[in-house]
């Protein structure tokens, strides 16, 4: 568990977390799962660890950390804040934060003459 993990749960609280579900066979199982012990009202789970686009799907079921997550709110980039916040209620705090990246080969853009993209419509089509 993270530190902002711990510190959400733990925070304001004696209680040790009984549960925590996550890490199923595959994100749409996992998903799966979570809406039937939801819809079911489950109390075996305390916390889920979902995906970042679940947040709208789930937060009907799930409490405001608004008060809970205070600072810690800060350490992350407000767009993720953002999508984890539905109706003004935070629902979920972020584990961890990944970063895509595209990378190109320069000397394939070279061979058929094109420029590095700057935008996704600039993106080249495959080319053979």
């Amino acid at each position: 568990m993270t530190r902002s993990l711990k510190s959400v749960a733990l925070r304001g609280t004696a209680a040790a977390i009984v549960a925590v579900a996550g890490a199923s066979s595959s994100t749409t199982d996992q998903f799966g799962q979570y809406r039937l012990w939801l819809a079911a009202g489950n109390g075996d789970i305390d916390m889920y660890q979902t995906d970042v686009i679940w947040a709208p799907q789930l937060a009907d079921h799930l409490v405001d950390l608004t008060e809970a997550a205070g600072s810690l709110v800060d350490e992350h980039f407000p767009s993720i804040i953002e999508s984890q916040t539905v109706d003004g209620k935070l629902v979920a705090l972020p584990i961890f934060t990944d970063a895509p990246a595209l990378y190109y080969r320069k000397d394939l853009l070279e061979k058929h003459c094109a420029s590095v993209p700057s935008t996704w419509e600039e993106l080249p089509k495959p080319r053979r």
